[in-house]
């Protein structure tokens, strides 16, 4: 997980084949809380993103005013599932004045890597729906991108 020092910034993702959310807070005691949703879905997500970011609100005893940040996943992945996520960071950001961060998705399952794979680089692969993988190379230990996204054959992505 990545720390933002003090923020307390909602997260979401639905670029692939789930629907995801997450909310880090600190308590007064200065513990970390962290509060999520995950459902796997081929379809759907323009229908579970708001219940699922309002039941991970409510969990977190938070209203949209104590929010740092909005942060969200701006693709690869399928084109409904990227535009239904950034449409509703944009109508958050628009409602509540904050400001919204993007990252790919790909960077996203690199950053989750990064703590496992120590000094070594980093290669996220996804299937696209054709025959073809969205690649690209990280840097574990800075989780920088070493390049930009590609698309590869399987046998090309070697």
């Amino acid at each position: 997980m990545v720390h933002f020092g003090g923020m307390t910034i909602l997260a979401f993702d639905t670029c692939f084949g789930a629907c995801s959310v997450a909310l880090c807070r600190r308590d007064r005691g200065g513990a970390e809380k962290r509060f999520e949703r995950f459902e796997l879905m081929a379809r759907g997500h323009s229908e579970r993103l708001v219940p699922m970011i309002a039941e991970v609100m409510a969990e977190a005893d938070l209203g949209f005013v104590d929010l740092s940040r909005i942060a969200v996943t701006l693709g690869p992945g399928s084109f409904t599932g990227v535009r239904t996520g950034i449409s509703v960071a944009r109508a958050l950001a628009l409602s509540t004045g904050k400001d919204v961060i993007g990252t790919t998705s790909l960077h996203v399952m690199a950053l989750e890597a990064a703590d496992a794979c120590a000094d070594r680089t980093i290669v996220v692969a996804i299937p696209t729906r054709g025959d073809l993988l969205y690649c690209q190379l990280f840097h574990a230990r800075k989780s920088e991108q070493m390049g930009p996204p590609w698309l590869a054959t399987p046998q090309g992505a070697v």
